[in-house]
């Protein structure tokens, strides 16, 4: 493949401008979070994200562009008609017009979603926001790391809690009272589901959304191994509450 001709996976045939200033940004991951506080509005506020100045200075930049005809637009990837207001809802910038504006106006800036890696690398310029962007992505995935290793520790205890009750069972109880093989593949199966959740990762090597909830715990785990023994909602329902209830005992 020709590497001047290599496409990014965040590029597109024409973008929403606020889907340019995300890019632009660097700010792909945040991507859903950022458009969920937006929801209609097309520039954000200054107090929105205030831990993302430039996000909004970017905005602000292709609007600017937009309103004194330095930029193309459309509707939806199609010419628009005349008279259209750049507040439209529908309004986007094809990639072909939005890199040469950029080419044009902002020549230090090369954005993956808009240049090749060879047309980066002939330009090897980085910019404060750059170091920005990195800085606190940096921190993100920092933050990210402390809370699994919260969660890892959360399971590590009820783990421990659940071996000291088979294992109390195992001595104390009856025949009829000990875990059975079966019983013991569902707990194993659950455990096992429970820690893919917190440390395993998808195809492309980013590890599984973290669950917020009980209830996405157990909608994740049905969905990925719902023919698993055990791993029906019923059954982790039931589970979960006697665990929760054993790890709230004192005794």
């Amino acid at each position: 493949m020709d590497p001047s001709r290599e496409r990014s996976p965040l590029s597109k045939v024409y973008y929403r401008p606020i889907e340019a200033a995300i890019r632009w940004t660097r700010l792909w991951k945040q991507e859903r979070e950022i458009l969920a506080v937006l929801q209609t509005r097309s520039i954000p506020e200054p107090d929105d994200f205030p831990q993302w100045p430039t996000l909004r200075l970017n905005i602000e930049r292709i609007f600017d562009a937009l309103r004194n005809g330095d930029l193309a637009y459309g509707l939806n990837g199609l010419p628009a008609p005349p008279e259209t207001p750049i507040d439209h809802p529908g309004l986007t910038v094809r990639h072909v017009h939005l890199k040469e504006w950029m080419q044009h106006y902002y020549p230090d800036q090369r954005p993956s979603f808009l240049f090749s890696a060879l047309e980066r690398s002939a330009h090897p310029t980085v910019t404060i926001d750059d170091v920005r962007a990195l800085t606190f992505e940096r921190d993100s995935l920092k933050s990210l790391v402390a809370e699994r290793d919260a969660e890892i520790a959360a399971l590590r205890i009820e783990v421990r809690a659940l071996l000291k009750s088979m294992d109390t069972n195992s001595r104390h109880g009856s025949a009829a009272e000990s875990l059975s093989s079966r019983a013991e593949k569902v707990y194993l199966h659950i455990i096992g589901g429970q820690n893919d959740l917190l440390l395993g990762k998808d195809g492309s090597g980013k590890p599984h959304p973290r669950p917020r909830t009980q209830e996405e715990v157990i909608a994740a785990l049905t969905d990925r191994y719902g023919k698993r023994l055990g791993m029906t909602k019923s059954t982790l329902e039931n589970k979960f509450a006697l665990a929760n209830r054993m790890l709230s005992d004192r005794q």
